[in-house]
């Protein structure tokens, strides 16, 4: 949709959400620790935009996450052991590339 700015923190006050896709846009910036709220989260897509940092540690809190998609970002260091707890996880997409 060529969005572009950052994702505001306000967002993680929606905790009914299910699924979050912001992908192939233009956010940029981190990604709030707000969104850690989000706990009813099965899939979530920040994939092919301009975030930096490192991958937030909160996402191992979101026991329901299914699929994770990262990749086409500028995420850098290691990724947070907490989400190798997540039993619930099928994929995880940190791939460089477009896609």
């Amino acid at each position: 949709m060529n969005l572009t700015g950052t994702i505001p923190p306000h967002l993680g006050n929606l905790s009914f959400l299910v699924r979050l896709e912001f992908g192939n846009n233009s956010f940029h910036g981190t990604l709030p620790q707000e969104l850690s709220r989000l706990r009813r989260l099965t899939r979530v897509s920040f994939a092919n935009n301009i975030f930096v940092g490192t991958i937030p540690s909160w996402f191992g809190s979101l026991s329901k996450l299914q699929r994770m998609r990262l990749n086409g970002n500028q995420f850098s260091g290691s990724i947070p052991t907490a989400i190798f707890n997540l039993s619930a996880l099928q994929g995880i997409d940190l791939s460089q590339g477009r896609s």
